[in-house]
């Protein structure tokens, strides 16, 4: 689904002002110039014509076309854990239809290397007010359409309160500790599985299948 809005230039103010929201529409393109797509616009309910509007064409997320959904893995700890979580960001970035972030440690960074697609975002370990304090500088930047919270803790959910994303999608209620289901919205099904395929249960509600074959290839390499 996709929605229109037209928005007028104002020359004089320096400002735009939202004249139309919806979907009849007839536009003919002028300019191109990405991400706003400049048009001559006439709005068939009410006749009007806006020369120097500004058209949004935008995804049901609210994405500009052709701008890939933000998605951010929470991952900090432990190390054997973010290696089985790797697999499932690496598939994520393969797929090619997101933009993949992860949240994690430095130590954990240290241990992955750097991999190809995916931004890392180094916070610390909310242990006190100076350190929970520093993940709300360091996350307070970011905006994301997705959350993954692949971690089931306090250390993990505190960083959470921290991450702006209008799903967030977490262990189900067998998996989850900490009070885990107040800090998401979404969660994987309920069913027996081994740990990294739980981790494969995230990408699933994505919309993405379990490759045939699980590997790790990209990890492990020099910063």
């Amino acid at each position: 689904a996709r929605s229109i809005i037209v928005l007028n230039y104002d020359r004089k103010n320096n400002n735009e002002t939202n004249l139309y929201k919806g979907s009849t529409l007839v536009a003919r393109l002028i300019k191109l110039n990405y991400p706003s797509l400049v048009y001559t616009i006439t709005c068939r309910k009410n006749k009007l014509k806006w020369p120097c509007g500004i058209l949004y064409i935008l995804n049901s997320n609210g994405n500009s076309v052709g701008e890939l959904p933000k998605v951010a893995v929470i991952r900090l700890s432990a190390l054997g854990d973010v290696v089985l979580c790797a697999s499932m960001v690496l598939h994520l970035v393969n797929c090619k239809k997101f933009k993949v972030a992860w949240i994690t440690t430095y130590q954990s960074k240290r241990l992955l290397g750097d991999i190809e697609g995916v931004e890392f975002i180094i916070v610390p370990k909310p242990k006190n007010l100076k350190s929970f304090v520093e993940c709300r500088r360091i996350l307070g930047s970011f905006s994301f359409d997705i959350l993954l919270l692949a971690q089931a803790s306090f250390s993990a959910h505190f960083v959470s309160m921290h991450v702006k994303s209008k799903r967030k999608i977490g262990f189900d209620q067998t998996r989850s500790k900490d009070f885990h289901g107040l800090f998401i919205n979404e969660s994987i099904p309920t069913r027996e599985e081994h740990f990294l395929d739980s981790y494969y249960s995230f990408a699933s509600i994505l919309g993405l299948q379990k490759p045939p074959e699980i590997n790790w290839n990209g990890l492990f390499q020099s910063d």
